[in-house]
């Protein structure tokens, strides 16, 4: 059993930023969203999960070889609360 276990919310619709999705801008070349996974999986020991919803295939993408679990937030186009 772990103790803790990460939630990271990464379905919004990034509106704010223009046409370009924030999650996969880089930092030292590192998507935003792997580079978070990668800061909760060294701090905890328990699963990172990530809730993707906008774009959520280059999103995964991002996130391949890493250790996140992906959940799809169907409904993500309704805003935060649903995820």
């Amino acid at each position: 059993m772990h103790d803790v276990t990460a939630i990271i919310l990464a379905a919004g619709l990034s509106r704010r930023m223009g046409v370009r999705n924030k999650l996969l801008l880089p930092i030292s070349g590192v998507p935003m969203i792997r580079h978070m996974v990668n800061v909760y999986s060294a701090a905890i020991d328990g699963p990172v999960l990530v809730v993707t919803g906008h774009e959520a295939d280059v999103v995964e993408a991002g996130l391949e070889g890493s250790a996140a679990v992906t959940v799809f937030n169907a409904d993500y186009a309704q805003g935060q609360p649903t995820s």
